[in-house]
């Protein structure tokens, strides 16, 4: 059994740990946060495609319907509900296929040059897309057919449960 002499000895350096951590934690709350670290001072660069999160949503699904200038995507997870989405196409939508993988070198390039842009940017709600590992194709809303899985691009329209897309890509199925 310890000495009471110990037991002082080490009630008051206990003591003096909780001292010594209670006045850090009473500095850091009377100077107030910490000041968040400097991501850049760069201006995004507009030659990056992107889409602004607040506003754009990404949905990604498989085709059911192909009429006038709209195209249907059912999205859900297999043994659930599938959930429709109505996208409106117009004359601003980007429309793409991915056809073959891009050559390793091309892509890592691009990659690289992508990277280099984007680098210490200012945090914010705009999402950079990086470039594609396929080779990709413009296409018309007559090549998208029913069965194909499509990521797109698409912001809410006022007053209706539709969407307009920015952009729709036809993937390609992961083992091609």
């Amino acid at each position: 059994m310890p000495a009471p002499q110990q037991i002082i000895k080490i009630l008051a350096a206990s003591f003096g740990v909780a001292l010594a951590v209670i006045a850090v934690l009473m500095y850091f709350l009377l100077k107030g946060p910490l000041p968040a670290p400097a991501i850049g001072e760069r201006t995004p660069p507009t030659d990056v495609p992107h889409y602004d999160s607040t506003v754009d949503k990404s949905i990604g699904g498989v085709v059911i319907s192909v009429v006038d200038n709209q195209l249907t995507v059912g999205s859900g997870v297999q043994g659930s509900a599938t959930i429709n989405t109505t996208i409106r196409i117009d004359r601003n939508t980007i429309l793409l296929r991915q056809t073959t993988k891009k050559d390793p070198a091309v892509y890592k390039k691009e990659m690289d040059a992508f990277l280099a842009k984007i680098d210490r940017l200012p945090q914010s709600s705009i999402v950079y897309i990086a470039p594609s590992m396929y080779v990709e194709e413009n296409i018309s809303l007559t090549d998208i057919k029913v069965g194909e899985t499509v990521g797109v691009y698409a912001q809410p329209i006022s007053g209706s449960q539709d969407m307009l897309a920015t952009s729709v890509e036809v993937l390609l199925p992961p083992w091609k």
